[in-house]
């Protein structure tokens, strides 16, 4: 499992509402964070809020790619350079900044099936 996690508002960033997406080698979306998905990594819950936290588990060995961006700049492709909307609105607190991205990777548990008797 990959778990992704950005820190943001501890740096006194103006990044707010940052997304997470995850993508296969082709540039296909598998995974990301939503508009109502501000969720704090278990760590943070009641300390941090915007700060985006993703757990995905690959279907199977290959490359992936995380992408992260602002909230609403989630039709970008990740194979197109400035393909993105590049928006920002510094009245409602979207804005771009500084984040620290943490990422960890735990093996995957495979549990065997009971033998058939």
């Amino acid at each position: 499992m990959l778990t992704i996690d950005i820190d943001a508002t501890e740096l006194g960033s103006k990044l707010q509402f940052a997304q997470i997406r995850v993508f296969d080698a082709e540039g296909n979306e598998l995974a990301k964070t939503g508009a109502n998905s501000f969720q704090a990594a278990p760590d943070e819950v009641f300390s941090v809020f915007n700060d985006p936290y993703l757990e995905f588990m690959a279907e199977a060995t290959g490359s992936y790619y995380v992408g992260i961006s602002q909230i609403g700049n989630d039709v970008y492709n990740p194979a197109v350079a400035g393909s993105g909307s590049g928006w920002v609105f510094p009245n409602a607190g979207i804005e771009t900044g500084e984040y620290s991205l943490n990422l960890a990777v735990s093996p995957q548990l495979m549990i065997d099936p009971p033998p058939s008797v």
